[in-house]
């Protein structure tokens, strides 16, 4: 936010959620990712700064690849006691059905549910960074962080280095299952 004349006026964010492969949806021909969610045991960034009309969310997934691109439709931030309340938001979409996405989170807490819109790949894929596996949604609120997390990186080595190849398996598979 940038303060003018007494008033406050709002910049769009651009947004990165991670996701684990197993936990995406959509297929060849396009993302169905749907829903932004980060929930936590006490307030994150993206409850506290929240996710306005027309902000770019990236995903990425688990090891560093950036796959897709949306913009957020609408977001909503809460406080929750059972976190079927959460998974309520996203009834309709594929993420709703991915039993596994729900599984472990905090029974109660906070969280931020971003409903998307204009859901493309990313052609081709790159390596984004950090490739940290501990958060599930950063807000990009100044430069350093958007070059930090979208900047195009080298490979990393090791056990994520396969996963261009694992979500070309991944892609190809959602393509045969709807034929």
């Amino acid at each position: 936010m940038h303060p003018i004349a007494g008033r406050v006026v709002f910049r769009a964010v651009d947004h990165v959620v991670i996701r684990k492969l197993e936990h995406l949806t959509g297929s060849s021909g396009a993302p169905a990712v749907s829903f932004a969610v980060e929930t936590r045991d006490r307030p994150g960034p993206a409850h506290k700064g929240g996710a306005f009309e027309g902000d770019v969310v990236y995903t990425q997934l688990h090891g560093g690849l950036i796959v897709a691109r949306a913009k957020v439709r609408i977001g909503y931030v809460m406080e929750y006691s059972n976190i079927q309340e959460v998974r309520a938001r996203t009834r309709g979409s594929a993420l709703h059905g991915v039993a596994d996405f729900w599984k472990g989170r905090p029974r109660y807490g906070f969280a931020a549910v971003a409903a998307l819109t204009e859901e493309t790949w990313v052609q081709p894929p790159y390596w984004g960074g950090p490739r940290t596996y501990g958060y599930e949604w950063v807000l990009l609120d100044d430069d350093k962080k958007r070059a930090t997390w979208l900047d195009k990186r080298e490979p990393p080595r090791g056990d994520a280095a396969d996963l261009p190849t694992k979500f070309r398996r991944w892609l190809a598979a959602t393509t045969t299952a709807k034929a």
